[in-house]
């Protein structure tokens, strides 16, 4: 057998038996050479990279890749290291920045995309893929299936890409996220899963909050079956859109009722946007997205409730609003708190 570790990417474009690796018409013993060298040669990873593309410059043979492959590639693109050079480029959650990032995940896979025979099979390691947010931050991951996850601030979410398959999708949630779950040729069923709840989908849109020992779920398009985490006997719950279901740990009980999805939903925006929303929830709202502690001196105005909207970035003028609404003066403690007092003045 040729000993190719001294290899240059022109030597490898002209051998034969590399070639016919490229082009997938290697039979199994060639592609599980091929893994295995690379295994054995990480280091020349660049130059088999640089010699696939000098093949396939001369021959415009379309080559697709399986599941799994496509999965190890994301896998490759959400490695910690590309993560970290994301949150240090990401100073804001604009929509134009958003859209950048996402045009350098979608370079990297058109380069790595036509490369079969397991040219990347050896990054897959069976390990599990996290995206996390900080105070104020929002961030959309796309997943293996096609699938878009919105984070809020200070939530994570978490999968294994090699545990997917054609009949089941399933990812973790902490904290907060709209989903827009894409339907897949094979109906895989797509599974939210919560402390509280199993959130089980198609195809469809909606936002899952599992903060404070609750789950909340609001369903803006398709169907949504839920499911009880320890109580997987009782009979499933069937959401339809404009549906709010949550469920509250301490109560063990399920709330169900009608809202509009799009009030829930604003933060992916960048707006907050209250609807009858209690001083206490908005309270709470501000210290899980922005970090910002808030103490209501009175807690009696607690249950009072707000309507209004806000950009997100702009909470010194909700505070404002809240404070002219409910007559409210704004202390600022040496510690960063914030005291909510009422004011004495009519």
């Amino acid at each position: 057998m040729t000993d190719y570790s001294d290899f240059s990417a022109e030597d490898f474009a002209m051998d034969d038996y590399f070639i016919q690796w490229v082009k997938s018409s290697a039979d199994s013993s060639t592609s599980e050479f091929w893994t295995s060298w690379l295994e054995r040669y990480p280091d020349k990873k660049d130059t088999i990279v640089q010699a696939r593309q000098l093949v396939l410059s001369v021959d415009f043979e379309e080559t697709f890749p399986d599941q799994k492959e496509v999965q190890s590639m994301w896998q490759v693109i959400s490695d910690q290291a590309f993560e970290e050079e994301i949150l240090e480029r990401e100073t804001s959650t604009t929509t134009i920045f958003r859209t950048q990032v996402f045009k350098i995940a979608a370079s990297i896979l058109l380069l790595v995309l036509p490369i079969g025979g397991g040219l990347y099979y050896w990054y897959s390691q069976q390990q599990e893929v996290s995206y996390l947010t900080q105070n104020g931050q929002v961030k959309t991951v796309l997943l293996p299936d096609g699938s878009q996850v919105t984070l809020n601030a200070n939530s994570v979410i978490r999968f294994n890409p090699s545990l997917q398959t054609d009949h089941i999708r399933e990812v973790w949630l902490d904290g907060e996220a709209f989903f827009h779950v894409k339907r897949t040729a094979s109906k895989a069923r797509f599974i939210v899963h919560t402390k509280q709840l199993n959130v089980e989908v198609l195809g469809t849109t909606f936002n899952v909050n599992t903060r404070h020992k609750k789950t909340r779920v609001i369903l803006n398009t398709g169907k949504v079956t839920l499911t009880l985490s320890e109580h997987k006997q009782d009979p499933p719950i069937q959401m339809i859109p404009g549906d709010l279901v949550e469920f509250k740990e301490s109560e063990k009980k399920i709330l169900k009722k009608t809202v509009n999805p799009d009030t829930y939903s604003s933060w992916t925006q960048s707006k907050l946007v209250f609807d009858g929303t209690s001083l206490a929830e908005i309270i709470e709202i501000l210290a899980d997205t922005q970090g910002i502690k808030l103490t209501l001196q009175d807690t009696s105005m607690a249950s009072l409730q707000f309507s209004g909207s806000v950009s997100a970035n702009r909470t010194d003028l909700l505070l404002l609003k809240l404070s002219k609404a409910f007559r409210l003066n704004i202390v600022r403690q040496p510690t960063g708190e914030i005291l909510l007092e009422k004011s004495t003045h009519e």
